[in-house]
């Protein structure tokens, strides 16, 4: 059924305002490092509001690469977590998707993806999220991943387990037989026809954003994610809650993704392959993708 222009103008008002409501603060129990976390996910929820003011709107874009965007919202929300980070956590280097390395890490460093599913986001669809993870020593020790449109917040802090709001993700580790879903890009399939085969599966999913994926993988919502080159900002938090929901996160040379094997700046560039989920499913992925 077509819409008149006013119509669309009426319905695209009211998807807003409740998308608003679902985005709105919400109280969680804190884990781990207390403070820390509870201010990492203010963080992380307020960006996600500052994201929803641009949602649905006509915002200015420009093209990085053949088949990916930048808009104003993402460079805005950057701009908009580095300032709560520099407040909350001073001192502390942020390296974000649109602005880069601010500063060589001493400690504790930042790695966020201030509009993770950009493509998503301008073609109005509500698969997008906001994640920031903290860095110590080669690993991510605390990640929060919120998807606005839903009012999702994943959290993890490290040795102290992953959580959805404030109910604990774990994964099922036993081997239930054949794999259902599987988070792959398209392009992956194309290059690759015989994965699909040997991995004994046609049951492939694209979201258009790697941290919403891993953070559904860690939540059982799609069972794997392979994917051929990921950047820092895609997959830090996600990793973490994967691995404390009792999965595992492997680059391609079979390696765990952490601890990392390069100095932060060169992650400005650097991009990983990565294969997640639990543990047998990696192994069997693995297997896969190095069979002849």
């Amino acid at each position: 059924m077509l819409h008149t222009e006013y119509e669309q103008e009426m319905l695209g008002q009211e998807l807003r305002i409740q998308l608003s409501r679902l985005s709105a603060p919400r109280k969680f129990t804190t884990i781990g490092e207390g403070k820390i976390e509870a201010r990492a996910i203010r963080i992380a929820e307020e960006a996600g509001r500052h994201v929803m003011s641009f949602f649905l709107e006509k915002v200015k874009t420009r093209a990085k690469t053949r088949t990916s965007f930048v808009s104003e919202a993402d460079e805005s929300t950057e701009e908009h977590l580095r300032k709560a980070l520099a407040s909350a956590f001073p001192g502390e280097a942020v390296l974000g998707e649109e602005f880069g390395l601010d500063a060589e890490p001493e400690g504790a460093w930042w790695v966020i993806d201030p509009i993770d599913g950009t493509s998503n986001f301008l073609s109005g669809l509500p698969l997008f999220c906001v994640s920031i993870a903290r860095m110590e020593n080669g690993r991510a020790t605390l990640g929060v991943t919120h998807v606005p449109c839903t009012g999702e917040t994943y959290h993890a802090v490290r040795g102290h387990g992953a959580f959805l709001g404030e109910d604990r993700l774990r994964m099922d580790t036993g081997d239930r037989g054949r794999l259902t879903t599987l988070a792959m890009r398209h392009s992956m399939v194309r290059r690759h026809p015989e994965l699909l085969d040997r991995i004994g599966t046609d049951k492939v999913r694209c979201l258009g954003s790697a941290c919403l994926e891993l953070a559904y993988v860690a939540a059982g919502r799609l069972q794997a994610l392979m994917a051929r080159h990921l950047f820092l900002w895609d997959c830090a938090a996600g990793a973490l809650f994967i691995q404390e929901a009792g999965g595992e996160v492997h680059t391609a040379e079979g390696r765990p993704l952490f601890p990392l094997a390069l100095p932060a700046r060169d992650y400005e560039s650097q991009r990983t392959p990565i294969i997640a989920g639990a543990p047998y499913m990696v192994k069997r992925l693995e297997n896969a993708n190095t069979s002849d």
